[in-house]
């Protein structure tokens, strides 16, 4: 149970960094600064709706290297766009794999960040954090982008 309640700060700011790059990448890319409060709250819905089980199975299964982390987050941003823009005619194809493409980079940048925030916590591994400070120093400021972007923009 402690381990858990370790785990629980790290896992938090796993999820809102990990939510919040790709969102800023998005609005970044847009160039619409105004864009980033309606895409946050896409990707944070996103990340606990299918990222999160995602990585519970994947932390359960003990499949912790970046690279498979990243596949998957891939594959969580590619297939939902690409059921959303599949076209009615075969031409148009290429272009709809390209837009699913480019949210499953999206995804993909949003898993990494949150494995470099577990890993930077020491929550990647069975034994758990040696300490709660680091999660809950990285959910604090998480919370705090994620509100300022919410309120200020």
């Amino acid at each position: 149970m402690r381990r858990l309640l370790r785990l629980a700060p790290a896992w938090g700011a796993g999820l809102l960094w990990g939510a919040f790059v790709p969102a800023v990448l998005f609005a970044a890319w847009a160039r619409t600064p105004s864009l980033l409060p309606i895409t946050l709250g896409i990707t944070i819905l996103h990340a606990f709706g299918l990222g999160l089980p995602g990585a519970l199975f994947f932390w359960w299964r003990r499949w912790t290297s970046l690279a498979a982390v990243a596949a998957a987050g891939f594959v969580v941003g590619a297939i939902p766009m690409g059921f959303l823009v599949w076209p009615d005619e075969i031409r148009h194809t290429p272009n709809s794999l390209m837009v699913a493409a480019g949210f499953g980079l999206l995804g993909a940048s949003g898993a990494s960040t949150f494995w470099l925030v577990l890993r930077a916590c020491d929550a990647l591994y069975p034994t758990g954090p040696r300490s709660m400070r680091p999660g809950a120093l990285l959910a604090f400021l998480g919370f705090c982008a994620v509100f300022g972007c919410f309120v200020f923009l």
